[in-house]
C-alpha cells in the first residue's frame, strides 16, 4: 500500500522540521559565544555602546527560534503518525508553555505566563553557559532538543512511502 499525499507530506515536514531544530540550536549556541566575546570586550574597554547589545538581542531570537522549530518539529509528528517521540526529559506542555510564554511577551497575566509562574520561571529567562548548552524558560534543555531532532531525523530517515 501507498502512503496517502499527506502522510508523505508530514513525513517532509519532520525531515524539514527536524533538520532546522538541530540547526537552530547550533545557532544558539553559536549566538552565546558571541555574545560572551561581546561580553568580554564590554568588560575590557570599561564601556557599553549600543552596539553592544545587539548580541544579546541576537542569543535572545534565536532561543525564541529553537523553540519554534521545537514546535514545528512536534506538530509534524502528530500529522505524520500521532507519535511525538519527545524524550522523557522533555514533555509536550513544557516545550508549548516556553513557547507561548516568549510569544506571548505582551500577556503578563495570560495563560502561559501564569503557568509558568506557578512552576517559578519565566519563559525570558534563559539559563545557558558559554560553551553552549542551556536550559530554556527554564524548563527545556536545548540539549535535549537537539538530541530530540537528530534521532527523529535518524529514526524516520528509512521511511519508504511506497512501502507503508
Amino acid at each position: 500500500m501507498v502512503a496517502t499525499d499527506a502522510k508523505r507530506d508530514a513525513h517532509h515536514r519532520v525531515m524539514r522540521w527536524s533538520h532546522v531544530l538541530a540547526w537552530q540550536v547550533d545557532r544558539l549556541y553559536d549566538s552565546r559565544k558571541l555574545f560572551m566575546a561581546s561580553h568580554q570586550r564590554v568588560l575590557e574597554r570599561s564601556f557599553f555602546g549600543e552596539e553592544d547589545s545587539w548580541p544579546a538581542f541576537q542569543m535572545d531570537a534565536e532561543a525564541h527560534f529553537t523553540l519554534v522549530a521545537g514546535w514545528q518539529l512536534l506538530r509534524a509528528l502528530l500529522a505524520f503518525d500521532g507519535v511525538d517521540r519527545l524524550p522523557a526529559t522533555l514533555s509536550e506542555h513544557q516545550l508549548r508553555l516556553v513557547r507561548d510564554g516568549l510569544e506571548h511577551w505582551d500577556e503578563p497575566n495570560g495563560r502561559a505566563a501564569t503557568a509558568l509562574g506557578a512552576l517559578g520561571v519565566e519563559a525570558k529567562l534563559h539559563e545557558w553557559t558559554s560553551t553552549g548548552p542551556g536550559r530554556l524558560g527554564g524548563l527545556v534543555l536545548d540539549s535535549v532538543l537537539r538530541d530530540w531532532a537528530t534521532a527523529v531525523y535518524r529514526d524516520l530517515l528509512p521511511w519508504d512511502p511506497w512501502a507503508e
